[in-house]
């Protein structure tokens, strides 16, 4: 029962995320149509994908294209790409209906929500981004890479200590 009404919580959030995104088509994507063009689509996108893989069961996966959505929105609002009237409204609402749904799932397990920084870290360092340039804002881009970084040293730190590492 209860992981029906997950299902279809998260079923009407990816619904809502489509439709505020610039992503007409975003919808009618496979997963691996999303994950293959995720350099060139807007960050929410990623979020879509985050939420069809959580109700999918794969929450790992799940998380880790959360924070990489995640950081990229961040970076998109930030370098004042996009409109901004509607780019900020369109990320409070998919972070807060799907970004707090992964996040109360990898919160489970401080290693894997390690892991998942880890990865979306390590995802946007090795892809381009068509959206917002890494070179001409590459100063803010080290800024906000570097609060997930200390975000994820934090969560270690924390979990060394609660484990006696």
């Amino acid at each position: 029962m209860k992981r029906t009404i997950l299902g279809l919580v998260l079923a009407l959030s990816l619904m809502n995320a489509a439709m505020a995104l610039d992503e007409p088509d975003i919808a009618a994507k496979s997963n691996s149509e999303i994950e293959t063009s995720a350099t060139g689509l807007n960050p929410g996108a990623l979020y879509v994908l985050a939420g069809r893989l959580l109700a999918e069961g794969n929450g790992q996966a799940a998380a880790g294209w959360m924070y990489a959505g995640r950081l990229r929105y961040l970076f998109l609002l930030q370098a004042g790409n996009g409109r901004p009237e509607t780019e900020y409204a369109s990320f409070l609402a998919i972070d807060n209906q799907i970004g707090r749904q992964v996040e109360a799932f990898i919160a489970k397990d401080p290693r894997a929500r390690i892991e998942a920084i880890d990865w979306a870290l390590q995802w946007d360092e090795a892809s381009e981004n068509l959206v917002t340039s890494k070179t001409d804002h590459s100063d803010l881009l080290g800024k906000i890479r570097a609060s997930f970084i200390e975000l994820r040293n934090s969560l270690r730190a924390q979990y060394d200590a609660d484990h006696g590492n």
